[in-house]
């Protein structure tokens, strides 16, 4: 059988790993692959006119790689085939976005217009003076008695809801354009701005998987501007209150806003602070591939038993950081997870729940809107959303184990 390869492009893709690696990205879905150096070979001979004993002789020609019809096979059967990159057959559709449920809104190319005239804040000069005084403002005003004094004695009556929640929805918006705008700065276009459900939680989100074609100093800017957009924001916002006194709504969504911005800092997440930090030190994959490390780490030292994985051969100092971040991943999933057990057994035994629905009944009987407000998010964000995610994860690693073990 003589393969076809659909239209493509291959690029040299920037990573720490000693080999190298480049990004095949088929023309017609967009859908982008890592592949070898050997595989770079072999695909441009996948053009429908040589069969597999004329590939083994054209390689061997023109690449000086000797090799057998039975390698060649296998190859296409084990790591092309599965891609869905030959004409004719179809890659097994797998969710790209990691999500629960996503809908794409707006095609990238629609947001050109409005994004291009921002490109100037990625100037580093513009950058850095945004940033200096985004600091400078916040810190005078989070750790002035003025500030502390006024947002303390604000009664939660003074709360404009329907404002504080547009404002919180353009703080989500605001953050994904940070996203978009980084793209186009860099001559990318984003595949679409969508909305989804990610650990609980509606979010909206930028797909810029073209993003792997940039450097890696680049990329870990198109990670970090929606952080930046949000500093912008922050800046805006406490400008604003210190020139025209203390709002409540604005300083709840200024402590929201740099709340979030702590959290999408998280390098072990799939936040953009993860993608920031394996961009930069160019490991691809890096939650699965330091959860095989400990994983096997743990098979070899503890149960004495041998596994199949392979080291990354990365960089001196890209391994270094590999195997700290792997030890640090794991704590950071062994100290929370306990910390949410042992938040679920609080919750538990606890009377939270019942004095929320009881705080919630009242509430609506009286027609207090803000308090009933109050009531449920305490009882959703504080406990139902926790159990029902502590249930979720402790049910994964039930399942794993008992996987784990049958292959044993």
């Amino acid at each position: 059988m003589n393969y076809k390869v659909k239209p493509y492009e291959i690029k040299h893709l920037d990573t720490a790993e000693e080999d190298s690696y480049y990004l095949l990205r088929l023309e017609d879905s967009g859908r982008q692959f890592k592949i070898t150096e050997e595989l770079k070979k072999v695909v441009p001979l996948l053009d429908g006119t040589r069969d597999i004993s004329q590939i083994v002789k054209d390689l061997e020609l023109k690449e000086k790689i000797k090799t057998n019809k039975k390698e060649i096979e296998d190859l296409i059967k084990d790591h092309l085939k599965p891609l869905g990159i030959f004409e004719g057959l179809n890659a097994r559709k797998v969710d790209r976005m990691k999500m629960w449920f996503h809908i794409n809104l707006i095609k990238g190319e629609r947001l050109e217009f409005i994004s291009k005239p921002f490109t100037f804040f990625f100037n580093k000069y513009i950058l850095i003076s945004l940033l200096s005084v985004f600091l400078a403002i916040n810190t005078y005003l989070y750790f002035s008695k003025q500030l502390l004094f006024e947002g303390g004695s604000l009664d939660t009556k003074q709360i404009h809801f329907p404002l504080l929640v547009t404002m919180l929805i353009a703080m989500m918006l605001i953050h994904e354009f940070g996203h978009v705008v980084a793209s186009f700065n860099f001559g990318l276009k984003p595949r679409f701005l969508g909305l989804g459900i990610y650990m609980f939680q509606p979010i909206i989100f930028t797909d810029t998987s073209d993003a792997w074609e940039l450097k890696r100093g680049q990329r870990v800017v198109s990670d970090m501007a929606g952080i930046y957009f949000q500093l912008i924001l922050g800046a805006v916002l406490s400008a604003w209150m210190l020139f025209f006194g203390v709002n409540l709504t604005l300083l709840i969504v200024s402590v929201i806003n740099i709340a979030a911005i702590v959290l999408n800092l998280d390098p072990f997440l799939r936040s953009d602070g993860y993608w920031a930090v394996t961009d930069y030190i160019g490991i691809n994959n890096a939650h699965e591939k330091t959860f095989s490390y400990v994983k096997n780490l743990m098979f070899r030292k503890i149960l004495r038993k041998e596994t199949n994985f392979q080291m990354p051969k990365l960089k001196p100092a890209a391994r270094k950081f590999f195997i700290g971040y792997s030890f640090l991943y794991t704590f950071s999933i062994a100290f929370f997870t306990s910390l949410g057990v042992l938040y679920l057994f609080a919750v538990l035994k606890s009377s939270a729940l019942n004095k929320n629905i009881d705080l919630m009944k009242s509430a609506y009987s009286q027609g207090n809107f803000a308090d009933l407000g109050a009531a449920f998010t305490g009882l959703v964000i504080g406990q139902l959303v926790p159990l029902l995610f502590l249930g979720l994860i402790i049910i994964r690693i039930v399942k794993y184990m008992i996987k784990t073990i049958k292959k044993r």
